[in-house]
């Protein structure tokens, strides 16, 4: 199983996209994963924008969780972590948290 760390952003390889998982139709100009503070974002993108679609296809569903199914190797961009690839796979998206023991509650980390 591959695990990528992209900051906040994990992504974690899976055999299939889960059930209940719908297609975005919409990812010409690359697809942000994940917005942090102020204007940064985990976005994944192709070197070529005009391939984005043939390359990778982005699903959600209800619940606001998603999947990454990478076709081709992509590029996941965020202004503080740079770039970094992501192989060919199945992946999906989780965020890193942190727990907070004076008060009593698990958060998401956000960058």
């Amino acid at each position: 199983m591959k695990i990528f760390f992209h900051g906040d952003v994990i992504l974690k390889e899976v055999a299939t996209v889960p059930q209940g998982f719908s297609r975005v139709e919409s990812v010409q100009n690359g697809f942000v994963l994940e917005r942090g503070e102020g204007r940064n974002t985990h976005r994944v993108q192709t070197m070529d924008m005009s391939e984005m679609a043939d390359k990778v296809e982005i699903f959600t569903n209800d619940a606001g969780a998603m999947c990454v199914k990478v076709k081709e190797p992509i590029h996941i961009t965020h202004e503080e972590h740079g770039t970094e690839v992501i192989e060919k796979g199945i992946y999906l998206k989780d965020i890193e948290t942190q727990f907070d023991y004076e008060n009593l509650v698990e958060r998401k980390v956000t960058d």
